[in-house]
């Protein structure tokens, strides 16, 4: 398991994106797999392995469904630890964990497959990331390991695109009610 290569969707994907981030609503998450594996002798308490060393993989894609105006995306991400930080290819320990996310798209909206895919690898393992980070954290010590912080997500080109701030009259309304 080596660090992941991700293969970044182009400028021009990107741009077309721009659209769909701004509407797009997270609608649920849930885990469809989680397994985990510890090679560390029983007898080590926690909080006792010294430095460890991070390996981290991650996927994501667009799966098929049947729900109206929807994306579903798969997100994978493979998260080990090992003490020796030249053993890149087998941790010590080690857990997999896939999330479903279901994304609500303006009934208007048109959507290419490149379009879903890029979505995905961006916006797929962005927003699957806290669920990955608190999962890892409390497995980890169930384990018998010292808790695992995974690091900050990086969106790829650096920028994430908020939603559209609310109208001047919107805000007006907020601010009287």
């Amino acid at each position: 398991m080596n660090e992941n290569k991700r293969d970044d969707p182009s400028p021009a994907t990107m741009d077309s994106l721009l659209p769909l981030v701004r509407d797009v609503e997270l609608q649920s998450v849930r885990f469809v797999h989680l397994s985990a594996r510890s090679d560390f002798p029983a007898h080590r308490p926690s909080g006792s392995l010294g430095e460890l060393t991070s390996l981290l993989g991650w996927e994501a894609h667009p799966v098929s469904t049947e729900l109206p105006n929807s994306i579903v995306i798969r997100a994978t991400g493979h998260f080990g630890i090992t003490e020796d930080p030249k053993q890149t290819t087998k941790p010590d320990a080690e857990a997999h964990l896939t999330i479903e996310l279901v994304y609500k798209v303006p009934p208007d909206f048109e959507i290419s497959e490149e379009q879903k895919t890029a979505f995905a690898q961006v916006n797929g393992v962005f927003n699957a990331w806290p669920f990955f980070r608190a999962q890892l954290f409390g497995l980890f010590p169930s384990m018998g390991l010292p808790p695992y912080t995974l690091p900050v997500y990086r969106v790829p080109g650096g920028v994430a695109v908020p939603k559209e701030a609310p109208k001047e009259e919107d805000s007006a309304k907020l601010s009287q009610g």
